[in-house]
């Protein structure tokens, strides 16, 4: 029985493509400036690092990385904060609202998520979706220990608080290593999704399990 359904927001609520080009071109610049380094070697220390243009089966949270080398969280945050634009984003191709209440039906929700929390709200209210769907609300900037932020550890934290076992609880994002194989490590369920279609298809797998 699922008691628990984790949710990523970027390039699960919407299509990752809409902002794809911006994030790369703000974490490509971040690093550049925090490390003194050119374009091209932040390009390739990124690439290295699972970050790219695009989402891939092997993708990795730049902020996560950003976290592991060291690199202030606080300035980051700001930075992403400042020139993200939330109206890239495609209304037609992303979740609605009614989604998100008939997941709900199913089981309580949460989000966590590398990016900050004041964007993570600004994508909801652009989207029309309702923060009261939600039970926490765990984010890079809200969730931090040891000033690190990781998935894998917020999703045994959320396990722990709120008393689960692995198998009781789905994941639903875009990237496997960050948003599948945590929940899968504890022996939970995790759905890759890139699109509205896909998050379609895994309402209703939930509602027949």
């Amino acid at each position: 029985m699922i008691k628990l359904i984790i949710l990523d927001v970027d390039g699960t609520f919407y299509n990752i493509n809409d902002v794809a080009d911006l994030n790369f071109d703000l974490e490509t610049q971040f690093l550049c400036d925090q490390c003194c380094i050119s374009k091209k070697d932040a390009i390739k220390q990124l690439n290295q690092n699972g970050i790219f243009d695009s989402i891939r089966r092997e993708s990795k949270s730049a902020t996560e990385y950003f976290s592991q080398i060291g690199l202030p969280a606080e300035q980051w945050k700001q930075y992403r904060e400042l020139n993200f634009n939330v109206s890239l984003i495609n209304k037609e191709n992303a979740i609605t609202n009614c989604m998100i209440c008939d997941l709900h039906n199913i089981a309580p929700l949460v989000i966590v998520s590398s990016n900050s929390e004041q964007n993570i709200r600004n994508i909801l209210n652009f989207l029309e979706i309702d923060l009261n769907y939600f039970r926490g609300l765990y984010t890079s900037d809200n969730y931090v220990q040891g000033g690190r932020f990781s998935k894998k550890r917020v999703f045994r934290e959320i396990l722990d608080k709120e008393g689960l076992k692995g198998k009781n609880v789905v994941s639903i994002g875009d990237r496997y290593f960050s948003d599948i194989q945590p929940i899968e490590d504890l022996g939970g369920k995790g759905f890759l999704v890139s699109n509205k279609k896909d998050f379609t298809k895994v309402i209703k797998l939930l509602r027949d399990l």
